[in-house]
């Protein structure tokens, strides 16, 4: 790896290295604790550098901020001039104008640099810039069916040749225009997150299943029998397997460069719901409750019109209430509320008998 971090690829990279070294738990003084400590400050420099280039999505921003202020829709009246205005804003199907920018920005206090940005639905398909896909990371990854060698000016063929291998190829815009639901405290990359959105129903697909997923079926008591596959070595494969008898598919794929998933649920197709999971950290905690937190939005929010779920479970406490839901969900079906209450009486009677001891 060079001295410097150059590019999104050797960033990947880099953090993929960091993860490796980290489970190793190296002495500070050892030459793999001098490189973690090395590769650290290098990502550190490079993230900087991105936060100063990459500013987030205009009308993110807008939620963000609305998320901040307890504010809904009807109190952006004011700012953008009718229910109906703010409606098409929010929905990305009308741009914001100068005058929008302004009031939005001095009432708001969002920076107007961000709101004056293209909105990431404003993207024309015949129009697209093939150069911000990350057309390097499909050739590392082998995710052709026939290899092509990368060069830069090869960049919008070989995304084309990933992409149109998915049929039919979901539009890049119409893509983005679909009701997301986003956990995530950094912006991610919409051309990697499509690219792995792709590459996710590419290995759905793979999986020959005839069942169909029907909601009333997903029950709690189901969901707790999964947890139990927990105590098996191969437990993961079992859960993938168990989960497949119910119309609901799982797949691993890795998270591309600035995409930070550690999961996400794809409702695209009501019938046949594809959990995406990237093992972004290689613990067995990690997993189980990255998988049941997407199965709780699958329970909890299939019915409410959101077809893609994605999920940074760094960010601990979220003020998303779809997410905050799936999170208490989650962890009530791992361990139910009781079993925590029985674990800690038994850790008071043990410290009050000990105390009795001493004492008597």
């Amino acid at each position: 790896m060079n001295k410097i971090i150059n590019n999104d690829f050797e960033y990947s990279l880099a953090l993929e290295e960091i993860e490796t070294l980290m489970d190793k738990d190296p002495e500070p003084e050892s030459f793999e604790g001098k490189k973690l400590h090395w590769l650290s400050l290098l990502i550190k420099d490079y993230e900087k550098d991105l936060e100063i280039n990459q500013l987030p999505d205009p009308i993110e921003a807008i939620k963000f901020r609305m998320e901040q202020e307890g504010l809904i829709q009807r109190d952006l009246v004011p700012y953008i001039g009718s229910r109906s205005k703010v409606s098409e804003v929010m929905a990305r199907k009308r741009p914001l104008t100068l005058d929008m920018v302004r009031a939005l920005s001095a009432n708001l206090g969002i920076p107007a640099k961000v709101l004056v940005q293209e909105s990431q639905s404003a993207i024309d398909d015949n129009n697209l810039d093939w150069e911000k896909f990350p057309a390097k990371e499909i050739i590392a990854r082998k995710w052709l069916n026939e290899p092509i060698k990368y060069s830069q000016n090869k960049n919008g063929l070989i995304v084309n040749s990933f992409i149109n291998q998915l049929q039919p190829v979901p539009k890049f815009s119409a893509f983005y225009r679909s009701n997301h639901n986003y956990r995530s405290g950094r912006t991610m990359d919409i051309y990697g997150l499509y690219l792995w959105n792709i590459r996710i129903l590419l290995k759905a697909k793979e999986i020959k299943s005839t069942k169909e997923f029907k909601k009333d079926l997903l029950t709690t008591e189901v969901l707790r029998n999964l947890v139990k596959l927990s105590k098996y070595d191969d437990g993961p494969l079992r859960a993938f397997e168990y989960l497949l008898d119910y119309g609901i598919r799982v797949v691993v794929e890795p998270h591309l460069s600035r995409t930070y998933l550690d999961g996400a649920v794809i409702l695209t197709d009501e019938k046949k719901p594809v959990i995406g999971l990237t093992i972004r950290y290689d613990r067995i905690d990690n997993f189980w409750f990255t998988l049941i937190h997407e199965l709780a939005h699958i329970f909890l929010h299939s019915h409410q019109n959101i077809e893609i779920f994605y999920d940074d479970l760094d960010i601990i406490e979220d003020k998303n209430f779809l997410e905050t839901e799936a999170d208490e969900f989650a962890r009530e079906i791992l361990i139910p509320k009781e079993e925590w209450i029985k674990t800690l009486l038994v850790k008071v009677s043990s410290l009050w008998q000990q105390n009795y001891l001493l004492m008597n």
